[in-house]
């Protein structure tokens, strides 16, 4: 499934790109906002069997749905781990389309900090894996 809600709970990977620490509040943001696209869109569509894969396969989904947050918690400062150049702190922004019930985030850092030259790094280097001198 595309939903990065679904993929947070079924797919452990997906959370490499976040520090640890940061975990627990983004699993109580993504639960949040599968109950919101629930509340709008419940049962016989894409958020039903969405809320019913996980209730079904994610314990720690089951348990943050039952506690019924409904507010999302998504924060404007984000840590975003990145293999090669380390965590970067990261400004997050939400752009929302109400109609098609998708969101967007958009990720920047502030020029001049440690975080914004790791993210000018990424452009250069891509996909490419740094390894020590030897």
């Amino acid at each position: 499934m595309r939903s990065i809600g679904y993929r947070w709970f079924m797919d452990p990977a997906t959370r490499d790109v976040y520090p640890p620490e940061d975990h627990a509040a983004l699993s109580r943001a993504f639960t949040a906002d599968i109950r919101s696209a629930y509340a709008k869109h419940p049962a016989h569509s894409r958020a039903g069997a969405i809320v019913d894969a996980l209730l079904a396969e994610s314990a720690e989904f089951a348990a943050l749905w039952e506690s019924h947050e409904v507010t999302s918690t998504h924060s404007r400062e984000k840590g975003l781990q990145h293999p090669e150049v380390g965590v970067m702190d990261m400004h997050c922004q939400l752009l929302v389309d109400p109609e098609q019930g998708q969101t967007l985030l958009v990720l920047t850092a502030t020029p001049g900090t440690e975080s914004y030259e790791r993210l000018r790094l990424l452009a250069v280097i891509g996909t490419q894996e740094i390894s020590p001198a030897q």
